[in-house]
């Protein structure tokens, strides 16, 4: 099976994104640009998480969730700010977790 993925991804819940970034139009989206495997984005958010228990089926205890033909991965992003020679510097961290109990103690 040819994998073809998009792990850094956010809900409508993150900054500068838009409001109807739901797990419905993430799976259009995918479907329209041919992706089989989605990061769920931002599992860290209380109201998405709720959405991502809700709308997601676990597949076979293989740390993947499934809906509708879709793959996702529970993902969320942590950013690093920290400073060198007077200079900003972000590094993004995108953490996998491979079920909602590990998500629940991460959080």
């Amino acid at each position: 099976m040819q994998i073809i993925a998009d792990f850094h991804l956010h809900s409508k819940y993150a900054r500068a994104t838009s409001r109807n970034l739901d797990l419905a139009s993430l799976i259009r989206g995918a479907k329209l640009k041919g992706l089989n495997l989605l990061g769920a984005g931002d599992f860290t958010h209380p109201l998405w998480l709720e959405e991502l228990k809700h709308g997601l089926t676990e597949k076979n205890n293989s740390g993947l969730f499934e809906r509708d033909g879709i793959l996702f991965t529970l993902t969320t992003e942590v950013s690093t700010v920290y400073t060198v020679d007077g200079k900003t510097k972000k590094v993004h961290h995108n953490i996998h977790a491979s079920s909602f109990e590990i998500v629940n103690q991460i959080n």
